[in-house]
């Protein structure tokens, strides 16, 4: 059923032209429309229940990178680019995932695992070959950041001791 729902919200942001044109560029405006749709939904939330704890900074960062991921899908049913949307959510999301791992020393978990999304969301979009590169890139923003926790860099984004504590 829920499979069903995403097929209709994708066929009604994909342009007509593509809706009768070539199959494989349907597919692709599809997969871009349903990632950018639920990559918005989750971040969206997320960002409310960072907001709620007490964390605006992150709240601001993931409600920003809703909403871009919001815009692939208006992007998509506007123009009928879903190579670019599809570039812009997944370069968007690595950089501020990527960007909120660094600064804090991994101790946003969360964060780690939306920069393994990337990867995950390249393949589904543009094929193996940029899935693996994109992978390669966030292991090593993960390596380099462990390295760096490990000889006790002072990451600018502070960390309750608590939560390094747990680590």
């Amino acid at each position: 059923e829920s499979a069903r729902a995403m097929d209709r919200l994708a066929g009604r942001h994909a342009p007509e032209a593509r809706r009768t044109g070539r199959p494989a560029a349907m597919r692709g405006a599809r997969v871009v429309v349903v990632s950018c749709g639920i990559v918005m939904l989750v971040l969206l939330s997320v960002a409310a229940v960072r907001w709620a704890a007490g964390q605006p900074g992150t709240a601001a960062a993931t409600a920003a990178l809703g909403a871009l991921a919001g815009l692939g899908v208006l992007d998509v049913r506007r123009n009928g680019r879903w190579k670019p949307a599809g570039a812009g959510l997944v370069v968007g999301l690595f950089v501020v995932t990527g960007a909120f791992t660094v600064l804090s020393g991994l101790a946003y978990t969360g964060m780690a695992y939306y920069l393994v999304l990337a990867p995950l969301i390249a393949t589904m979009i543009f094929g193996s070959r940029i899935g693996v590169a994109t992978a390669l890139a966030a292991c090593a923003v993960l390596v380099a950041t462990e390295i760096l926790r490990r000889q006790g860099f002072a990451f600018p984004i502070g960390v309750p001791r608590d939560v390094y504590a747990s680590m």
